[in-house]
Parts: structure tokens; sequence; C-alpha cells
């Protein structure tokens, strides 16, 4: 736990390390998350404090957390030299984002000019990992 203007956030650095293709990637699902997000994902035995506002979340923070699935706004988020992204959806919009990337090809309009993308979901956080 860690406070932040007035605030409290998680981070768990020794969980979430992801492997694709014998490469290891950067999960960041699990930096400056929020505490509701602490009680989903962890069986807390301890008191752990309320983060009041989750502006400081990592993927807020970053801007890649999206209330609105629009192809353009998350096109705009992508560095194509860096071969890989990351986004969070709210909760109501994330199965539509994950079908529409994942199965109906909106991640080659949204990477064009690559062959081949891979993706990694994560229900739970609602996030989608692409690399390409």
């Amino acid at each position: 736990m860690i406070k932040y203007d007035n605030d409290y956030y998680y981070i768990d650095a020794t969980w979430g390390d992801l492997v694709l293709d014998d490469e290891e990637i950067i999960n960041n699902n699990y930096l400056m998350f929020d505490s509701q997000t602490m009680k989903q994902m962890y069986d807390l035995d301890d008191h752990y404090k309320i983060t009041k506002n989750d502006k400081h979340t990592y993927f807020k923070e970053e801007g890649l957390y999206f209330d609105l699935y629009q192809l353009n706004t998350l096109k705009a988020k992508i560095n194509k030299n860096q071969r890989e992204c990351y986004f969070q959806f709210s909760n109501e919009v994330y199965n539509d984002a994950k079908e529409r990337l994942t199965k109906k090809g909106d991640a080659y309009r949204l990477i064009e000019g690559v062959d081949h993308i891979q993706y990694i979901s994560n229900d739970q956080l609602k996030t989608i990992y692409l690399k390409w």
C-alpha cells in the first residue's frame, strides 16, 4: 500500500508476470490499483485503507482507461514502435471491447499493417493486452 495525493493505492510487484512466446511481458495490471480492485483480487485477512478517488490508478494516469469503446480513441494511444499496448475498460464496455478487439478484427484495424496480433485479457481487471 502506498499513500499518494492523500489517498491510498496498492501495488503488487510480486504478481502478474506474463510470458508470451517465451518472452516476458511487463504486466501493468498490478501497479497503482484502488482498494475496490484490491478487495476483488485478494482474500484479505488484514485491514486495508479505502481509496476515496481512483483517479491515480495506473490506467487512468496513463490515459489507458476507457468508459467508451471508440476505435479512433484507442488508436491515438498506440505507439507502433513499442509493439505492445494495454487498455483497461469500464465494466459496462469491457465485454464489447474484448469481443470486437479479439474476435471481430478491430485489433487489426487498430494496428494496421501487421500480420499477427496476440492478446491476453483479464476479465477480473477488465484489461486487454495486445502484442504484435
